[in-house]
């Protein structure tokens, strides 16, 4: 009996490990730098995961920056279960706004590569 449970207790608890976190990141990079709400790179090719969080009653904003020398990316996100296409970036572009009307709760911006990328950077952080 007691050499049935240690392998169960052991895969119950894995997969509380593991299911944290709605997305999951999977990406290759190089000379990459990332904190919730922003990356640098000199080469990202994947998806990256932030999330944010809007914790006031009131009504909140994004704002956000990124830019690509090479390749593409398009940003998603996911405030009420449902991802959603935001924008695209391609390489040469370069964009700056406000944007969004947040909601109480978790928010979710996936940066998607459509091809590899090179030297960008994404920054994202929510305001009144």
């Amino acid at each position: 009996m007691r050499k049935r449970l240690i392998p169960v207790l052991i895969l119950a608890l894995v997969f509380c490990l593991t299911g944290c976190s709605k997305y999951t990141s999977h990406f290759r990079a190089t000379v990459y730098v990332h904190s919730n709400g922003s990356m640098d790179f000199s080469g990202f090719d994947g998806v990256q995961v932030h999330t944010l969080n809007w914790d006031k009653d009131t009504t909140g904003h994004i704002r956000y920056t990124a830019k690509l020398e090479k390749g593409s990316a398009a940003v998603y996100y996911d405030m009420d279960g449902e991802k959603k296409k935001w924008f695209t970036v391609n390489g040469g572009d370069s964009v700056e706004a406000t944007d969004l009307d947040l909601k109480k709760g978790d928010i979710y911006i996936l940066v998607e590569t459509m091809e590899p990328c090179e030297e960008g950077r994404f920054t994202f952080e929510t305001v009144d």
